[in-house]
This record gives structure tokens, C-alpha cells and sequence, in this order.
């Protein structure tokens, strides 16, 4: 959810999360960019014990860079965005894996409570519901780092039209993703990772921020890996999916510098069908950087 680059909103799309390192480490990024060509697939493994840890240290550039977009006064591009079905499933969230902590005012709004907590937790969170047809529609959460997908736009809508944007995403995988999130157990979680290039650092891809993209001649070792780390965990009472996306940034030049990840990178690249290569916006330099890569 080999894996392939990140798809707008909370989309299983990529691939196996099987890894035989830890997240950034050598052997990691070359299983990541392993297998025998670019596909979609969902590429779950169960989920570790960590994803509901607050961060403690106010400092932290993570939890700074999502005060930036979290402040009151920010309102383009929306942080936290929310609707009234998600206040049951975040009072679900405080309750089962945070256990109703000391800072959540009993007063405040579901969606200023959803802020709060954001500025302490590293991940953003998105909340699926459960609909009459017991397919899931995205109903509120907090996503600070999109890649490249405006979440306001997603609220209320099923997967299926979240996904609809991504060429052959649906035909392949729809049934799948909704068949998996039904029968997802509480106490069950799993996870996968999910990437992405980019002309530039910053962890927040919103379309209307307007950040520089990858043009024709731009450099491949100037480029960003986006990785997303990303877990789904079922809530007991509401039925409902609460999906965490942990973004990291990595400038791509070091994660190269090995050749079997370079000889897999260029090959994701070379297999991967033109209509998505031009959804990804990686079309006007993907001949330049395998060429370049010379593997």
C-alpha cells in the first residue's frame, strides 16, 4: 500500500511491505524498489506496537512543521478537516488507544480536539465510517503532509471515489481494499509503505500550496523520496477504520548510491504504464533518469 509511489488520499496502491531492514536503512530501500515491475497491489504485513505514541519534545521539527499547518489562523490549505460522523469515532480513538488523556478539554469541538492532538502526534490520521452499504467514506481527521491530494475535497466520499483519479487503481484493487477494511478485527493491525518523488522537501504536497514539480532536465539527485509508512487499525465500537500515514523525507541521491536499489528504482520506473507516470508527475523525467541511472 516491490512498493509504488504514493497515490492522493488514503490509498493502498503500492506494494509489499516485506522488508529486510528497518524503515531507511540500506537493505530497506532495496526491498522497497524490488520486484518484477511496477504494479498495484495492496502489500500488508501486520502492524507494529508503536503507531499510538505521543511525541514529548515540543521541539521536535515534525511536530513544528505541523504546528505550521495546525495554527488557528491557517485556513489554506486545511489541516484538520472534519465532519459531524467522525465525532463518535475520535471519542472512540481518545478512549482505546489514548486512553481519555489529561489535555483533551471536555468542552472543546471534535475537530479542535482532532488539532490538539495532532500537534502531539507525529502521524496524520484519517477516519473512515462505515455507510449504510458498509462501504467507508473518509469522514474527518488531520493530514498535515498530503501528497499531493487536497483532503477537503475527499471528505464524505467513499474509496472508491477517492481512488477514482488513479489510473486502473480501481479495476485492480477496489474489491480488494473494501473486502480487507470489512474483515479488519480490532486488536489486528497491519501496515505497508507507499512512495513518491519530488522536486522538493517539504512534507506538505498540497495542490494549492503550488510547490515547484519535476520538469524535463531536472536532476535526480536533486530529487526527494517520499515514504509513507501507513497502518489501519479497526475500532471495536463504531465499526469504524482509523488510517495513519507516518511521512519521512529522504534526499534520493543517498538512497541510490546502492546499486541493486538504483537497478530497482530505474526498473519501477521503466515498467510503470505512461497514464501513471504522468498522474505521479514523473513522465517529463523518467527516461532521463533511467538512462541516467544507467542500470
Amino acid at each position: 500500500m516491490s512498493a509504488r509511489p504514493v497515490e492522493p488520499g488514503p490509498a493502498p496502491a503500492a506494494s509489499p511491505a516485506r522488508s529486510a531492514g528497518p524503515p531507511g536503512s540500506t537493505e530497506f530501500f532495496r526491498d522497497l524498489f524490488s520486484g518484477s515491475g511496477f504494479r498495484f497491489e495492496l502489500g500488508l504485513r501486520r502492524a507494529g506496537p508503536d503507531w499510538f505514541s505521543l511525541a514529548h519534545e515540543a521541539t521536535d521539527s515534525v511536530l513544528l512543521d505541523r504546528a505550521r499547518w495546525l495554527a488557528s489562523e491557517v485556513k489554506e490549505p486545511e489541516g484538520v478537516v472534519w465532519s459531524p460522523p467522525a465525532d463518535a469515532l475520535l471519542q472512540e480513538l481518545l478512549n482505546h488507544y489514548f486512553h481519555s488523556p489529561e489535555w483533551m478539554d471536555a468542552g472543546m469541538p471534535p475537530s479542535e480536539v482532532a488539532r490538539s492532538l495532532s500537534r502531539r502526534w507525529k502521524t496524520d490520521f484519517l477516519l473512515l465510517s462505515r455507510d449504510a452499504e458498509e462501504r467507508f467514506r473518509f469522514v474527518g481527521g488531520s493530514v498535515c503532509f498530503p501528497s499531493g491530494w487536497a483532503p477537503g475535497e475527499k471528505l464524505g466520499l467513499g474509496l472508491e471515489a477517492i481512488h477514482d483519479p488513479v489510473p486502473d487503481l480501481n479495476a485492480q484493487l477496489a474489491s480488494r481494499i473494501n473486502t480487507f477494511l470489512g474483515r479488519l478485527q480490532p486488536g489486528t493491525s497491519f501496515e505497508r509503505f507507499n512512495w513518491g518523488v519530488a522536486a522538493v522537501s517539504d512534507r506538505n504536497h498540497h495542490p494549492r500550496r503550488g510547490l515547484p514539480r519535476l520538469i524535463r532536465g531536472y536532476p535526480l539527485s536533486g530529487a526527494w523520496l517520499r515514504l509513507e509508512h501507513q497502518s489501519f487499525h479497526a475500532l471495536p465500537r463504531t465499526g469504524g477504520i482509523v488510517f495513519l500515514i507516518d511521512l519521512t523525507v529522504h534526499p534520493i541521491g543517498p538512497v541510490l548510491a546502492d546499486h541493486a536499489t538504483a537497478r530497482g528504482f530505474a526498473h519501477q520506473l521503466r515498467t510503470m504504464p505512461h497514464e501513471v507516470a504522468v498522474y505521479k508527475g514523473l513522465d517529463a523525467v523518467r527516461d532521463e533518469w533511467v538512462d541516467g541511472l544507467g542500470t
